[in-house]
């Protein structure tokens, strides 16, 4: 089923109803658990989504399972970062829609600073994957939906799409352009600079998304997210 289409109180109702009479999630708690900790009416469904989703994220299980998973380095954001890039990416969410194309954004006045340095930081993340590069993601989920949004993937869609012209001359034309599109898409989530990964993050709506949500819950025992950085494995 389609998250997007469901609130969050009815999206964690269903995941209970899903678990009750088999194994029960520690990371399903109760209501009365939430307000007990002073989280207001309003918020209660969202802190519990986010709980149980975050309960998932590479950085619950990143130590334990390191040595049979890809190497994978975290930035933490801070708060201050990420209204920077909320502020950043609302921007750049309009341009897209005017021009049609972010993938060489330059950062506007007010956030250049703060998104320079952390672009810094992300490169010093990145360095060790430079050569395959890296996947770049939050601890929550990915900006893979970009790949439909900037001259960066359409080049490698094309490049991709006439390697298959040329090599996979058995298949059907419908069945080539399909396979050029997912390769295409596929290779322009890979990264190999701060940069590239921080504009995958800014033109992001799941990105963006994922960040306005967890700001509100900051007073309520949730910390910054932190910027994954995973090696690449075309395979």
């Amino acid at each position: 089923f389609s998250v997007r289409r469901l609130n969050h109180k009815q999206w964690y109702q269903r995941r209970v109803r899903e678990e009750e009479g088999e194994f029960r999630s520690p990371l399903i708690v109760s209501r009365e658990f939430v307000l007990a900790k002073g989280v207001p009416e309003h918020l209660v469904g969202i802190w519990m989504t986010q709980a149980y989703r975050l309960g998932f994220g590479v950085s619950s299980w990143y130590d334990r399972l390191a040595p049979y998973t890809f190497p994978s380095n975290f930035v933490q954001l801070t708060p201050e970062e990420i209204q920077a890039i909320l502020r950043e990416a609302e921007i750049v969410y309009q341009q897209k829609f005017t021009e049609g194309d972010s993938s060489e954004w330059e950062y506007t006045q007010e956030n250049r600073d703060m998104l320079l340095n952390l672009e810094g930081r992300l490169d010093v993340a990145v360095d060790p994957f430079r050569v395959n590069g890296c996947f770049v993601k939050l601890n929550s989920r990915s900006p893979k939906d970009v790949i439909t949004e900037n001259e960066r993937t359409k080049s490698f869609v094309f490049e991709a799409t006439e390697s298959q012209l040329k090599t996979q001359t058995q298949k059907r034309f419908d069945q080539i352009l399909l396979d050029g599109f997912m390769i295409g898409s596929m290779k322009s989530l890979c990264v190999k600079t701060g940069k590239q990964a921080l504009l995958l993050l800014l033109c992001s709506d799941r990105i963006r998304d994922d960040l306005s949500v967890i700001t509100r819950l900051f007073p309520f025992g949730f910390e910054p997210p932190s910027v994954v950085i995973r090696e690449w494995d075309e395979n």
